[in-house]
Protein backbone atom coordinates (compact mmCIF):
# COMPACT_ATOMS: atom_id res chain seq x y z
CA UNK A 1 0.00 0.00 0.00
CA UNK A 2 1.41 3.54 -0.86
CA UNK A 3 1.44 6.39 0.66
CA UNK A 4 -0.64 9.29 0.31
CA UNK A 5 2.08 11.19 -0.23
CA UNK A 6 3.60 9.04 -2.40
CA UNK A 7 0.47 8.45 -4.61
CA UNK A 8 0.32 12.48 -5.77
CA UNK A 9 3.81 12.17 -6.82
CA UNK A 10 4.76 12.26 -10.75
CA UNK A 11 7.10 8.90 -12.01
CA UNK A 12 10.97 9.48 -11.14
CA UNK A 13 9.65 12.46 -8.47
CA UNK A 14 11.41 12.16 -5.07
CA UNK A 15 9.33 12.71 -1.95
CA UNK A 16 9.37 16.40 -0.67
CA UNK A 17 11.66 17.13 2.41
CA UNK A 18 10.11 17.78 5.61
CA UNK A 19 9.59 21.42 6.64
CA UNK A 20 12.98 22.54 8.56
CA UNK A 21 12.95 22.91 11.92
CA UNK A 22 13.87 26.14 13.10
CA UNK A 23 17.45 26.47 14.41
CA UNK A 24 18.70 27.55 17.82
CA UNK A 25 18.83 30.63 18.09
CA UNK A 26 15.21 31.24 16.93
CA UNK A 27 14.43 28.46 19.70
CA UNK A 28 15.74 30.58 22.13
CA UNK A 29 14.41 33.57 21.21
CA UNK A 30 11.18 31.63 20.66
CA UNK A 31 11.40 30.52 24.84
CA UNK A 32 12.64 34.25 26.10
CA UNK A 33 9.37 35.16 24.34
CA UNK A 34 7.28 32.11 25.88
CA UNK A 35 8.54 33.15 29.65
CA UNK A 36 7.83 36.81 29.02
CA UNK A 37 4.37 36.59 27.63
CA UNK A 38 3.81 33.41 30.13
CA UNK A 39 4.06 35.94 32.76
CA UNK A 40 2.22 38.73 31.28
CA UNK A 41 -0.38 37.01 29.70
CA UNK A 42 -2.07 35.02 31.96
CA UNK A 43 -4.15 32.44 29.14
CA UNK A 44 -1.01 31.44 27.15
CA UNK A 45 0.98 30.62 30.80
CA UNK A 46 -2.05 28.56 31.07
CA UNK A 47 -2.02 27.03 28.00
CA UNK A 48 1.39 25.84 27.74
CA UNK A 49 2.05 24.44 31.29
CA UNK A 50 1.81 20.30 29.19
CA UNK A 51 5.16 20.06 27.72
CA UNK A 52 3.38 18.96 24.50
CA UNK A 53 1.63 22.01 24.22
CA UNK A 54 4.41 24.47 25.09
CA UNK A 55 6.70 22.14 22.49
CA UNK A 56 4.16 22.86 20.03
CA UNK A 57 3.87 26.77 21.05
CA UNK A 58 7.47 27.04 20.75
CA UNK A 59 7.76 25.37 17.28
CA UNK A 60 5.27 27.56 15.93
CA UNK A 61 6.65 30.55 17.12
CA UNK A 62 10.18 30.14 16.30
CA UNK A 63 9.15 29.49 12.73
CA UNK A 64 6.73 32.93 12.40
CA UNK A 65 10.46 34.52 14.31
CA UNK A 66 12.30 32.89 11.40
CA UNK A 67 10.06 33.62 8.80
CA UNK A 68 9.65 37.12 9.61
CA UNK A 69 13.10 37.79 10.44
CA UNK A 70 12.90 39.23 13.34
CA UNK A 71 16.11 40.17 15.68
CA UNK A 72 16.45 39.90 19.56
CA UNK A 73 16.12 43.68 19.69
CA UNK A 74 12.89 43.73 17.80
CA UNK A 75 11.52 41.31 20.22
CA UNK A 76 12.32 43.12 23.29
CA UNK A 77 10.42 46.39 21.48
CA UNK A 78 7.58 44.10 20.68
CA UNK A 79 7.49 42.73 24.30
CA UNK A 80 7.59 46.24 26.06
CA UNK A 81 4.52 47.20 23.69
CA UNK A 82 2.09 44.44 24.65
CA UNK A 83 0.47 46.74 26.49
CA UNK A 84 -0.68 48.72 23.47
CA UNK A 85 -2.79 45.79 22.67
CA UNK A 86 -6.52 46.10 23.18
CA UNK A 87 -7.74 43.56 26.17
CA UNK A 88 -10.43 42.75 24.55
CA UNK A 89 -8.21 41.59 21.32
CA UNK A 90 -6.75 38.43 22.07
CA UNK A 91 -2.99 38.36 21.74
CA UNK A 92 -2.37 36.06 19.37
CA UNK A 93 1.29 36.41 16.57
CA UNK A 94 -0.25 38.57 14.32
CA UNK A 95 -0.83 41.50 17.77
CA UNK A 96 2.60 40.71 18.82
CA UNK A 97 4.31 41.03 15.12
CA UNK A 98 2.43 44.45 14.89
CA UNK A 99 4.13 45.45 18.40
CA UNK A 100 7.41 44.45 17.01
CA UNK A 101 7.55 46.49 14.43
CA UNK A 102 4.83 48.86 14.33
CA UNK A 103 3.57 50.55 11.40
CA UNK A 104 5.09 54.34 10.55
CA UNK A 105 2.43 56.50 10.56
CA UNK A 106 4.43 59.46 8.90
CA UNK A 107 4.53 57.40 5.71
CA UNK A 108 0.99 56.09 5.79
CA UNK A 109 0.19 59.81 6.40
CA UNK A 110 2.72 61.29 3.53
CA UNK A 111 0.87 58.45 1.54
CA UNK A 112 -2.54 59.53 1.91
CA UNK A 113 -1.32 63.32 1.36
CA UNK A 114 0.46 62.39 -2.37
CA UNK A 115 -2.48 60.12 -3.41
CA UNK A 116 -5.11 63.65 -2.05
CA UNK A 117 -2.36 65.75 -4.41
CA UNK A 118 -2.59 63.32 -7.49
CA UNK A 119 -6.30 62.88 -8.00
CA UNK A 120 -7.41 61.15 -11.09
CA UNK A 121 -8.55 63.80 -13.90
CA UNK A 122 -12.27 64.33 -14.85
CA UNK A 123 -14.00 62.81 -17.56
CA UNK A 124 -14.23 65.21 -20.99
CA UNK A 125 -17.40 65.61 -22.46
CA UNK A 126 -17.83 63.07 -24.03
CA UNK A 127 -17.10 60.61 -21.86
CA UNK A 128 -19.65 62.29 -19.74
CA UNK A 129 -22.56 62.19 -22.08
CA UNK A 130 -22.10 58.64 -22.71
CA UNK A 131 -22.13 57.75 -19.37
CA UNK A 132 -25.35 59.94 -18.84
CA UNK A 133 -26.90 57.65 -22.15
CA UNK A 134 -26.00 54.61 -20.80
CA UNK A 135 -27.87 55.23 -17.03
CA UNK A 136 -31.20 56.83 -19.39
CA UNK A 137 -31.16 53.48 -21.43
CA UNK A 138 -31.07 51.18 -18.05
CA UNK A 139 -33.51 53.22 -16.62
CA UNK A 140 -35.52 52.62 -19.60
CA UNK A 141 -35.52 49.04 -19.10
CA UNK A 142 -38.32 47.98 -17.43
CA UNK A 143 -36.23 44.86 -15.65
CA UNK A 144 -34.25 47.92 -14.19
CA UNK A 145 -36.50 50.65 -13.45
CA UNK A 146 -39.69 48.75 -11.37
CA UNK A 147 -37.00 48.40 -8.64
CA UNK A 148 -35.69 52.16 -8.45
CA UNK A 149 -38.92 53.58 -8.36
CA UNK A 150 -38.01 56.59 -10.84
CA UNK A 151 -40.02 57.61 -14.30
CA UNK A 152 -37.38 56.92 -16.87
CA UNK A 153 -38.79 60.23 -18.61
CA UNK A 154 -37.22 62.76 -15.13
CA UNK A 155 -34.47 64.00 -16.46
Amino acid sequence: MRKISEASMQPGQAPAAPPRRPDAERMAMARRTLAALGAMVPWIGSQTRDALARDVWLDVWARQIASADLSAAELADGLSRIHTVPSSQPLGWQQFYACCRPQDEGVMAADLEARKMNLPALPDEATKQRRIQAAKRALADPRVSKFLRVSPDVE
